[in-house]
């Protein structure tokens, strides 16, 4: 019965999916939340939209971060440009 009060993601870009997985935790507890958003260039609007429909109240790590790799998991795609980190909580 123990409920997590902070969780912090940096899954190599499967945050949206973990967080798919801890959907009863985004919609039942009041948690705070800093996840990674610049692995793939939909992490930002998939993550955001997702705590939009429970009323989370958002905010973004100032500036930018430049992203390019070469990693055959996924494409770094331009932008490469992106936000970093989505802070979140109710």
């Amino acid at each position: 019965n123990i409920s997590p009060n902070y969780v912090k993601m940096d899954i190599e870009g499967s945050e949206y999916k973990a967080l798919l997985g801890a959907i009863n935790i985004i919609r039942c507890k009041r948690v705070k939340w800093a996840i990674c958003i610049y692995h793939k260039h939909e992490d930002c609007e998939e993550i955001s939209s997702l705590f939009n429909k429970f009323d989370y109240k958002q905010s973004f790590s100032d500036g930018l971060m430049f992203v390019r790799w070469d990693d055959n998991r996924y494409p770094i795609n331009f932008p490469y440009f992106r936000k970093g980190i989505l802070r979140i909580q109710k």
